[in-house]
């Protein structure tokens, strides 16, 4: 059975609508998380890996329709994730408080650990959402706990600690045995972006020369690469990169962009 992870980055780095910082990626092998999750599939191999998957559906955006098969099945159903899939439904239509409820179903039935792992990271994402920050925290530390393999909650884990600013908790994660030799831009990212803010460019400048040249594009990695430079003194080049970058409409990442370009400006007008 595929198991399925919902791979994000801190919810306050979306929008609701608009271009998003496209993430899909075509070659698996630059997808550390294949096995664990959905998100970042292209379409051909989204297609693919949910051939037969009961909630498909949703993915796709067919919410009502799938849901009404779901509720069809009731009493049928002989799929030990069945309350995991509806709840995954509803966390993709963003219906978190009722995706929270199937959650709990779940974890309250299954003696599964691998299903408990699942649902308590997807647990975790919810509070994220809502903001609670240490529910997330513990949620995500007990999906590890109950399946130590997963990457994404250890992912999830890194980008919180990231966001608070515990840049040595980060490095830990993304340099520990379970991410060893793994190819993977957002983890790149993430790493090289602890690094820099913990002030050892040398490191940070060694990440970021693993992430292939054509995903600078993307504003977030534009943006973090830009800062990097500014860092080691180098203003043309930074402008370059965000002079080539995909604009989105994310605002975090546009309002960080926008920052570093007046912030070159004033120090290339004063050199």
């Amino acid at each position: 059975m595929k198991w399925i992870f919902f791979l994000i980055v801190l919810p306050a780095l979306y929008s609701c609508s608009g271009k998003l910082i496209k993430r899909d990626i075509k070659d698996s092998s630059w997808d550390a998380f294949s096995k664990e999750s959905f998100m970042r599939m292209d379409q051909e191999r989204l297609f693919k890996s949910l051939a037969n998957k009961e909630n498909s559906g949703c993915y796709q955006g067919d919410f009502k329709k799938t849901l009404v098969k779901f509720k069809e099945a009731y009493g049928k159903q002989k799929n030990e994730s069945y309350w995991l899939d509806i709840g995954t439904c509803f966390y993709l239509e963003g219906e978190y408080e009722k995706a929270e409820f199937y959650y709990r179903l779940l974890i309250s039935e299954t003696k599964n650990n691998l299903l408990k792992s699942i649902t308590l990271n997807n647990l975790g994402l919810i509070y994220l959402h809502f903001g609670l920050w240490d529910k997330a925290h513990d949620y995500f530390n007990q999906s590890i706990t109950a399946a130590p393999d997963f990457k994404v909650p250890r992912f999830n884990l890194a980008l919180l600690y990231l966001q608070f600013g515990l840049y040595e908790k980060t490095i830990s994660i993304f340099t520990s045995t379970q991410f060893a030799r793994l190819k993977d831009v957002d983890i790149y990212l993430n790493l090289a972006s602890a690094y820099l803010f913990s002030g050892d460019l040398a490191k940070a400048e060694e990440v970021f020369k693993l992430i292939p040249a054509d995903n600078y594009k993307r504003e977030d990695l534009a943006g973090a690469y830009a800062l990097f430079l500014v860092e080691k003194g180098n203003m043309v080049e930074a402008s370059k990169v965000l002079e080539q970058r995909e604009k989105s409409d994310v605002a975090p990442f546009h309002m960080m962009t926008q920052k570093i370009e007046k912030l070159i400006a004033l120090k290339l007008h004063k050199d």
